[in-house]
């Protein structure tokens, strides 16, 4: 191959990467630059989301879901005849307006938003469709013993009342009134700390014009009760194991329940090898000796989120109803001899191989690394920490990575959930 195309197709495939800087006291923007395609997409992005007392206090889903819910619907049909792909997102810290669409239509998207961001009247209609939506979903989940499994550990794990319980609870009902809309939109998009994202062909000086356009001036104090409430987890000597009853189930679903590892942890990197050995594959620790060697179930797994407070983590599985004794007690067996023997060299090699192959699937396109260090950032987490867990963990050897399995997989940590009907 001669050089020069070598050169050019190294150039080709190398991932763009996010600037991140500035824009005022209150704003920072993500810049992904990459011109390999005329297309965009912009993220706004405010501060506060589910698990602040304020956001819930003022009806934040509603109020945020409202942005793109004009009464007659302007807003979508105009969105459809660039054509723009755009949405509202809610998630535990952060809200965000994302919009995906042509390099050639920005101008009009630039407006298009900054209309729906600037809008008073609502589809008050279809925000109470959504909410109704959502009350019966919630009331279907508490057939479904996967939800009511996962429901129950972390009653075990946590407080009523602590956020990290709210993604199993009854959601809001009822929508407030345009006014209280308007003004809860208008205080996020205020609050500091907010971003604008942009991915794709654009380049700094039209992120500046986009922004100047897009963005108010920010409000720099905070309203009350803003910041997310985390407190700590029930103290491991009061949590208890459960059991909860689902009639005409067949099944029983099982977990052994304790609290996670956060990411920012200095215990993340082994524990992200441990974990992958025990839940992480279809031929773990979990899927050998319940599914390959026994056949007790089709899945087992462990459950983990990213998070830099501690969270649910589980190995869980389900079995037919009269083989659940038998399951259980494997299902405990695995976490046992885990902890007392450690993993092989041949699995740390094989999940340090899984954790450096799967960073090539963030960054496939320039919204994937934006939306990597958008994260990074709502976690608190400096540029790039993510990629560099990947190298902690590589430089992490199996002592140290048994050291960490020892303390953190003692039996004695985890409590166990059941979900079925024992009349069966």
């Amino acid at each position: 191959m001669r050089p020069a195309l070598a050169a050019l197709l190294m150039l080709a495939s190398a991932p763009p990467q996010a600037l991140v800087r500035p824009l005022d006291p209150a704003t920072t923007l993500v810049l992904v630059e990459d011109h390999r395609a005329p297309t965009v997409e912009l993220r706004i992005e405010v501060p506060v989301g589910s698990w602040s007392p304020w956001f819930r206090r003022e009806s934040g889903q509603a109020a945020w879901e409202a942005l793109l819910l004009d009464p007659g619907h302007a807003l979508l049909r105009r969105a459809d005849a660039l054509p723009l792909d755009v949405d509202t997102s809610v998630g535990t810290r952060a809200c965000t307006l994302r919009a995906a669409f042509l390099r050639e239509d920005l101008p009009q998207v630039v407006d298009l938003l900054r209309d729906a961001m600037h809008g008073s009247t609502f589809d008050r209609r279809e925000l109470r469709r959504r909410a109704r939506q959502r009350t019966l979903e919630w009331r279907l989940a508490l057939k479904d013993p996967g939800f009511v499994l996962q429901r129950a550990a972390a009653a075990v794990l946590f407080r009523e009342g602590d956020p990290r319980r709210l993604v199993w609870e009854r959601p809001p009902g009822g929508v407030p009134s345009d006014s209280a809309l308007s003004a809860a939109q208008r205080r996020m998009l205020a609050l500091p700390g907010r971003v604008l994202g942009l991915a794709g062909d654009v380049d700094p000086e039209m992120a500046e014009a986009v922004a100047r356009r897009l963005l108010d001036p920010a409000d720099p104090t905070l309203p009350e009760g803003a910041a997310s409430t985390i407190g700590p987890p029930i103290p491991l000597a009061a949590r208890q194991d459960v059991a909860r009853e689902l009639t005409g189930l067949t099944q029983v679903y099982v977990a052994d329940v304790r609290t996670s590892v956060p990411v920012n942890d200095e215990d993340a990197a082994a524990f992200a090898i441990a974990d992958h050995v025990l839940g992480g594959h279809f031929y773990s620790r979990l899927y050998v000796a319940l599914r390959h060697e026994g056949g007790e179930t089709y899945g087992a797994s462990t459950w983990k989120s990213l998070e830099t407070v501690e969270t649910m983590y589980a190995a869980s599985t389900f079995t037919r109803t009269e083989n659940a004794a038998v399951t259980e007690r494997k299902l405990g067996q695995v976490l046992k001899t885990l902890q007392a023997s450690g993993i092989t060299e041949e699995e740390r090699t094989a999940a340090l191989g899984y954790l450096r192959g799967r960073l090539g699937f963030t960054r496939e396109s320039p919204a994937q690394v934006l939306g990597r260090a958008l994260l990074e950032r709502r976690l608190g987490l400096a540029q790039g920490a993510l990629d560099a867990l990947v190298d902690r963990a590589e430089a992490t050897s199996l002592a140290e990575v048994n050291a960490f399995v020892r303390r953190f997989y003692e039996p004695a940590a985890f409590r166990r959930v059941v979900v079925g009907d024992r009349h069966q």
